[in-house]
């Protein structure tokens, strides 16, 4: 049997329907909700609206990315990834433009 760690995961996140997926009903799922006076009781803290007050403005695509970018990083946080050997940090490296203008792999530092 697998570890709960191990199953697929979904993320539903402001209030989204959950019929829509039933297919998904087997996975372990997590609701996320910043939002206030929703259905689902608020369970995460984003802070989108105090980021956004001081720019004054941010077009809808870009505040729609914040949202998705905290949701992210919210269910980051609360899920378990297993073994921290278990993490592929060699798979991220970072390229580097080289003198000649090429890109070489640079090596993480961890």
């Amino acid at each position: 049997m697998m570890k709960s760690e191990n199953l697929p995961k979904i993320i539903y996140c402001n209030n989204a329907d959950t019929l829509k997926y039933k297919k998904y009903s087997a996975y372990h799922s997590l609701h996320l909700e910043y939002r206030e006076n929703t259905q689902l009781a608020q369970n995460v803290r984003i802070k989108l609206p105090e980021f956004i007050c001081p720019v004054n403005y941010l077009p809808p695509r870009i505040l729609d990315l914040m949202e998705i970018a905290g949701y992210v990083f919210a269910a980051d946080r609360l899920l378990k990834r297993g073994k921290i050997n278990a993490r592929e940090f060699h798979a991220w490296e970072r390229m580097e433009v080289t003198a000649n203008g090429g890109f070489q792999a640079a090596k993480a530092q961890c």
